[in-house]
């Protein structure tokens, strides 16, 4: 079996906490500990917090805006409401026979040459 690393969906984001950045990280959670990943793509800021009941981790989900979905999983539409229905346009006729409606098409730009000098 090949050992896989384990999944680190985006479960919200909380402000760098480097003072001065102030930008918005994403916050990953290690799927199987459970530990959280928020380093700060801007300053480099590492920021990493365990799930062992600390201090750090129980302010860090705190401090955390929740996402409004995850990455992994699919934004489903809601349902229609009862008794409103969803218009779906009929689709067009084809064009009668001797009539042609064509439609004048450019060829294709030929491909850019790669010189050293751009």
């Amino acid at each position: 079996m090949i050992n896989q690393k384990p999944l680190k969906p985006i479960i919200g984001e909380v402000d760098c906490l480097t003072p001065g950045c102030g930008h918005a990280v994403p916050v990953r959670q290690n799927s199987e500990t459970k530990a959280l990943s928020f380093s700060c793509m801007w300053c480099g800021s590492p920021a990493f917090a365990k799930a062992d009941g600390s201090a750090h981790y129980h302010a860090t989900l705190a401090r955390m805006r929740p996402a409004e979905a995850s990455q992994d999983v699919p934004v489903a539409k809601p349902p229609a409401a009862p008794g409103t229905s969803q218009h779906v346009p009929a689709p067009t006729p084809p064009a009668p026979a001797g009539t042609s409606q064509h439609v004048p098409v450019a060829p294709p730009a030929a491909p850019k040459r790669a010189t050293t000098f751009g």
